[in-house]
């Protein structure tokens, strides 16, 4: 039947096909696939049947034409038809069995004590004679190796991917001292100004600090992600060995983090807008006559633009962006009074993996804005 069960029950030579599921709607969308499958083997079952009598006939035909037989007792079309008849018994005794089936749903949470009330229940259906407790605790084992939280994977992975951007901002800052220090040592550093001589070093440490800028913006976004890991708690459990559902998930998580970054902007744009409405008040209340302190709404506005708009610890770097800036910092290291490539190394193998673990939205991702109106008219 090539249909997937939770678990197949083998009791006196007979099969009881389970499926647990965790609500009532998925029972009745699993009956009707289960039915439609189960139609499209009988249909083929049909065809086998006719596929059978059309190949018997034709050989019992051929046979008789070439032996100029008029009657079918010979010996060997006997033969042939008992062997026709066999194979067809064998079809319809398939068929009748696709007809009783009848596989068990239970509608059930996915949680250990239910995997130890359902371990109690058959056991004591089919009258197992082994130890209760023993089947429990296999069953949980065997439940536990397949089946991990789906907030659980968010939290781990989220947290892994915090520390390996921890470690990329502190193989950059070693990077970064260990490159000063060289072209200090090698008077490559001009006195005055503090700054490398020959432009290939200049443009070296303003790539270096560029990635060190866009490191640090990945991790703020991914201490975000994580605390929103923590706070949303979702107890759905998810076969590990599913990697297209998991995907899903973390595909719905990513979106949920970036929107919610996006209404923390879309809130502090709305502050802005309460306190420039407030200070019009106030300007009008104290001086009826007068116009409302414009230089005084204007640098308001444009303080509050600065942390709202600018604010670096709440926009999202794709790992690639990150990839593309060390990849030009490699060629300037090749070409600058100090070279490490190694370290630059192990930098890029840390970013691929973070590359690795990402997922990419099915449709492009909530925008970063830059003013407040666009902001206003998106949300």
């Amino acid at each position: 039947m090539k249909w997937k069960w939770d678990v197949i029950i083998e009791h006196e030579d007979y099969l009881y096909p389970v499926q647990v599921k965790s609500g009532l709607d998925a029972i009745k969308e699993c009956k009707q696939k289960f039915r439609e499958t189960l139609d499209e083997e009988l249909e083929k079952l049909c065809d086998r049947k006719e596929s059978i009598l059309e190949k018997y006939d034709k050989e019992i035909e051929i046979y008789m034409k070439r032996n100029k037989l008029t009657s079918r007792k010979d010996a060997n079309i006997v033969a042939k038809t008992k062997k026709r008849d066999q194979e067809l018994e064998q079809l319809n005794n398939l068929r009748d069995n696709y007809k009783k089936a009848s596989p068990l749903y239970i509608w059930a949470a996915r949680d250990e004590d239910t995997i130890k009330a359902l371990v109690r229940i058959f056991a004591q259906l089919f009258s197992i004679s082994a130890n209760i407790s023993e089947l429990e605790g296999q069953a949980l084992k065997e439940y536990k190796n397949k089946y991990r939280n789906i907030q659980e994977i968010l939290i781990e992975e989220e947290n892994k991917k915090l520390n390996i951007i921890k470690d990329i901002l502190s193989l950059i800052k070693e990077y970064l001292y260990l490159t000063t220090d060289s072209l200090k040592e090698n008077a490559l550093i001009n006195i005055d100004t503090k700054k490398p001589k020959r432009l290939l070093d200049i443009l070296l440490f303003k790539k270096t600090n560029e990635l060190l800028e866009l490191a640090e913006s990945m991790l703020a976004y991914y201490h975000k992600s994580l605390s929103i890991a923590q706070d949303s708690y979702d107890d759905k459990m998810v076969a590990q060995d599913n990697k297209q559902i998991i995907d899903e998930y973390k595909i719905k998580f990513k979106e949920k983090v970036l929107k919610n970054i996006q209404v923390r902007k879309y809130r502090s744009a709305r502050r802005l807008e309460q306190k420039v409405t407030h200070i019009i008040r106030q300007t009008r209340r104290n001086k009826p006559d007068n116009e409302p302190d414009i230089e005084n709404i204007e640098n308001l506005v444009a303080s509050q633009e600065q942390i709202l708009i600018k604010n670096k610890t709440l926009k999202y770097i794709e790992p690639q962006t990150l990839m593309e800036c060390l990849d030009k910092l490699i060629y300037f290291d090749s070409k600058s009074s100090y070279q490490n490539p190694q370290l630059l190394t192990e930098i890029k193998n840390k970013i691929t993996y973070i590359a690795s673990q990402e997922v990419t939205l099915k449709t492009d991702k909530i925008p970063e804005f830059n003013d407040v109106n666009s902001m206003f008219a998106y949300f």
